[in-house]
This record gives structure tokens, C-alpha cells and sequence, in this order.
């Protein structure tokens, strides 16, 4: 067995590190005797996901200025799978943090779209409050819990070892 390991790197690197890591991949599998044909490795020219079509308008839905400007920003052309959310339920447009752009849909993104299965993964790698709100997020992280939560069918015993360690992560 052989192990490949990514450590560091900046935002701005990561699409050449990701190259070179299937590019050496490749090179383990093919040396360990598989002949299955594999494509060169894409990233550099993959758009990223949204960034294949134009943001939409989002004119049409009940939000700040300043959230639209952000979901188009942030999602892209991926910003409508957001404004679905809101469109099927409004209360998903109103803002997490007053001082922010970020709206509740965007939480339920995360965890429906976006991979994300952790609340520390919500709140630091999914959205900006873990970084941009003045409390890093913790005034909402419970009812961020009961969201995600919600979607991903977690027992109230998982929503409070979710709250336990992003507490830590705060302290840490």
C-alpha cells in the first residue's frame, strides 16, 4: 500500500497541488501494475464549480442588496441552487448575523450541496462566520446545528457533540 499526503499550501496553489497529487496518483497506481486507462489530470482548465455559467440576477427575491451581491460572488452560477432554497422557503433569505450577508440558506446549502458534515465545517470552511462574525458565529451555532442537523437527520445527542467542539475550536 502506499500513501500520498497533501500538507500546507495556499489558497492560491491548491489547483496546482491537486494536479500534481493525481498526476503522482497515477503514476502509484500505474507502477503497482494497472493498466487501466486513465485521462490526464483536468484541474487547470475545470472551471470551478459555478464558475462555468454567469451568476443570476436574483432580482426576484426578498433579500438585501448586499446578500445578493454576495451569493453571486460566492456561488456564482451555483447561486440560483441558493435562491431555489429561499424561493421554497423565505425564511431561509433572512440574514444569519445582522452585520453579515449571509443568509440561512446558505447553511442548508452547505449541508445539501455541499458535502458539509460537521457544524466546525459549516461555520469555518462553508460559510464566513467563523472568520467575519464578531463571536465567530457562536450566537448562532445552536440553531445552525438544529439546521444542519435537520437535514441530515442527526439525533439531539449528535447536535450537542457539534456544539461541544466548535466551542472547543472557538476556545482553542
Amino acid at each position: 500500500h502506499g500513501l500520498l499526503t497533501i500538507a500546507g499550501g495556499k489558497l492560491t496553489t491548491m489547483r496546482s497541488m491537486a494536479e500534481e497529487a493525481v498526476d503522482r496518483l497515477v503514476e502509484l497506481v500505474r507502477t503497482r501494475g494497472s493498466e487501466v486507462p486513465v485521462r490526464p489530470c483536468s484541474t487547470r482548465t475545470r472551471p470551478l464549480p459555478g464558475g462555468r455559467s454567469a451568476a443570476p440576477a436574483l432580482d426576484d427575491l426578498p433579500l438585501q442588496e448586499e446578500s445578493r451581491h454576495h451569493l453571486r460572488e460566492t456561488y456564482g452560477g451555483r447561486a440560483e441552487l441558493v435562491a431555489d432554497l429561499v424561493r421554497d422557503d423565505p425564511s431561509l433569505g433572512l440574514l444569519v448575523d445582522p452585520e453579515l450577508p449571509v443568509i440561512w440558506a446558505e447553511i442548508l446549502f452547505a449541508a445539501r450541496h455541499e458535502h458539509a458534515v460537521d457544524l466546525l465545517d459549516v461555520m469555518r470552511r462553508r460559510t464566513t462566520l467563523f472568520r467575519d462574525a464578531r463571536d465567530q458565529g457562536l450566537s448562532v451555532a445552536g440553531r445552525v446545528a438544529e439546521l444542519v442537523g435537520a437535514e441530515l437527520s442527526w439525533s439531539v445527542v449528535r447536535r450537542e457533540r457539534a456544539l461541544m467542539r466548535y466551542r472547543a475550536a472557538l476556545e482553542a
